[in-house]
């Protein structure tokens, strides 16, 4: 996943980007991976692998909200965008959740368009349950 339009996305300059993924069940976060923080770049490229293990059973009921992030040293890391990629999202995030079902230890990728952050309480508010995406026990 790369960020292309830092500026637009904000009207901002947004200097100090880094991606932040989360493994999502029933809108709970599950796990969390980042990449490395670009620093003084408004266009900024990832060349790194976000690796989640998820088992066959489950991958029904996880999902990806991916974030592109301005860090901040002092105050608040500030959104600048997201987007979603799972069985329930819409459009290109379904489309390289099937992908990357389809190819399992692939490195799939593909350029997704930000949207705006809802913000936490929208977005990971849930009453759902979901097992935790761990492999059976071996007997």
């Amino acid at each position: 996943m790369g960020e292309k339009r830092c500026w637009e996305a904000t009207g901002n300059e947004c200097e100090h980007p880094y991606v932040k993924v989360y493994l999502i069940c029933d809108g709970r976060r599950l796990k969390k991976r980042k990449t490395t923080t670009k620093k003084s770049t408004l266009n900024p490229v990832y060349n790194e692998a976000i690796i989640f293990d998820i088992p066959p059973e489950n991958v029904e009921q996880v999902s990806l909200s991916i974030m592109v992030m301005d860090y901040d040293r002092v105050g608040h890391n500030e959104v600048i965008g997201v987007c979603r990629a799972g069985p329930d999202a819409e459009g290109l995030g379904q489309g390289h959740w099937n992908e990357m079902l389809a190819y399992p230890r692939k490195p799939i990728t593909h350029w997704h368009a930000l949207g705006e952050w809802p913000g936490r309480a929208a977005s990971f508010e849930s009453q759902g349950s979901c097992p935790s995406p761990k492999p059976p026990p071996t007997p």
